[in-house]
């Protein structure tokens, strides 16, 4: 506060003229002295005969006017004067001390009001992170894959299972244009603002590295905002692989459920006929004893033997397989004799041998006969894979199956647990597969050979399954062809 001055006329009989020629001045002012806000009023007279009386009390608070005007005795003010300037200053400092105490009642209020906003928006963050984290979890515990793009296609969220589907880790998808992730013919992003809203429904065969091809289902959805406005996509990746091979299963069986009807009334019209064939050739080969006659005989009789048992194998294929024995199996000697069975063959071929038998354990529950055939037709295929010459190998390993898929494929995944199986392994080095027959490789009556009726492999694939078995094949063209069965050491029996 500016300071207050009052003038006031000295007492001449006490100052010299020197003074006398000053003009005194009375200054009132008023000031905070303590934390609590307290007025006082400072009052000084310079150039009166009372400035030396008030000089060792220059400071004296809101000092009332009667003791004020006792020590201004002898001055020329009047008390009066003296009385109503100190009323008026005490009267400013009571104002200004009550808007001091309204201004700290405010500021007190106002603290309570931050206080309490602070309060407020402390729980809402918290609310918001708790929010957050349950979605984030919700996200990442999905078994469906989600990713999220803008306008353009550029992905800018994706969650675990996204990461695991595709292939790749989750920074890598970040800003990463979704065409160059999952290449589709047709995207929403490629369409224009008039047909986004609907949803579209894809499927994709992707692969990715090292590992087996995945069928994916997409659902890309639109992202609106508070407005109605698209702001992006929301893309679910779900893994239908499994879900398609037991479609193409059922279907499988399905026709071959059709065929084996058809099988049966075939096989009896067919094999009545062929009965006879064989019954006349026999009883022409014990009349006409002439060489000439006995090779085309000879000829028309093994004709008539092949085509049924191609019946045969068509009724087999077409038919369940039966209940297998309860008895075991030991892969081991089967292999063995099958080599054996096959002996003049593979000498004939100049093909060499290499056998690597390390199973211990090669003991699987199931038919002797049936395992016997099956490893027969496979090697009876890669040694004629091999024209002239070539190196056939056979080994056998134990093996425990641990991860998911492969789980999945013994039908083992929802038991969660590992799985001992017995591997054997049979590769050639003969001319191999192109991928279009690798495909058909099991399906029945499809064969490379001039001679073959194109069910063995197929099957082979029904004994297998019947034996809670694997089979896969890898073939390069010129290269070679690796067939890979895997046996559980103790696989409960089903019907096929």
């Amino acid at each position: 506060m500016e300071p207050l001055g009052v003038e006031c006329e000295p007492e001449e009989q006490e100052f010299s003229k020197a003074h006398s020629i000053l003009k005194p001045i009375l200054v009132f002012q008023i000031e905070e002295t303590s934390s609590e806000g307290a007025a006082a009023v400072h009052v000084s007279c310079i150039g009166f005969a009372g400035y030396a009386r008030m000089r060792s009390n220059t400071e004296m608070g809101l000092q009332s006017p009667q003791k004020f005007s006792l020590l201004q005795a002898g001055s020329d003010f009047s008390a009066e004067t003296l009385a109503q300037g100190f009323e008026s200053f005490s009267e400013a400092a009571q104002q200004l001390q009550a808007y001091y105490q309204q201004f700290e009642e405010k500021v007190a209020t106002l603290n309570e009001q931050i206080a309490y906003k602070n309060q407020e928006l402390e729980q809402n963050l918290r609310e918001k992170d708790r929010a957050q984290n349950y979605l984030s979890n919700i996200l990442e515990g999905s078994a469906v894959g989600i990713l999220v793009t803008d306008l353009d296609g550029l992905i800018t969220s994706a969650n675990r299972m996204a990461s695991r589907l595709i292939g790749l880790p989750v920074k890598e998808l970040l800003q990463t244009p979704f065409r160059e992730v999952l290449p589709l013919e047709v995207t929403p992003w490629d369409d224009g603002e008039g047909v986004q809203r609907q949803v579209r429904e894809h499927e994709l065969n992707h692969l990715r590295a090292g590992t087996a091809p995945l069928t994916l289902n997409l659902s890309i959805t639109p992202m609106s905002g508070a407005n109605d406005e698209t702001l992006g996509w929301i893309v679910n990746l779900q893994d239908i692989t499994e879900l398609k091979h037991l479609e193409a299963e059922a279907e499988r069986k399905n026709r071959l459920t059709g065929m084996g009807e058809m099988a049966a009334n075939v096989a009896h019209q067919i094999r009545n006929p062929l009965g006879s064939i064989e019954l006349f050739t026999s009883l022409l080969q014990q009349e006409m004893p002439s060489e000439r006659a006995q090779t085309l005989l000879q000829h028309l009789s093994a004709a008539a033997q092949s085509m049924n048992q191609t019946v045969s194998n068509f009724l087999e294929y077409t038919q369940p397989q039966p209940l297998l024995p309860t008895g075991t199996a030991d892969l081991q000697e089967i292999l063995q004799e099958s080599l054996r069975f096959l002996r003049q063959l593979v000498e004939y071929n100049n093909i060499r041998v290499h056998t690597d038998l390390h199973a211990q354990v090669s003991i699987v529950r199931g038919s002797a006969e049936r395992l016997r055939q099956v490893f027969r037709n496979l090697l009876l295929n890669a040694v004629q894979a091999m024209v002239e010459s070539g190196d056939l190998h056979l080994s056998s390993c134990e093996r425990t199956i641990t991860d998911a898929e492969s789980l999945a494929v013994f039908g083992q995944a929802a038991q969660n647990r590992a799985l001992p199986v017995v591997e054997v392994v049979i590769s050639d080095t003969g001319s191999g597969m192109a991928p279009e027959v690798l495909e058909q490789a099991f399906e029945p009556f499809f064969s490379t050979q001039e001679l073959g009726a194109g069910l063995g492999l197929a099957i082979v694939r029904n004994i297998l399954e019947a034996h809670g078995a694997v089979i896969a094949i890898d073939s390069t063209p010129d290269s070679g062809t690796r067939v890979t069965v895997r046996i559980p050491q103790s696989a409960p029996v089903t019907n096929s």
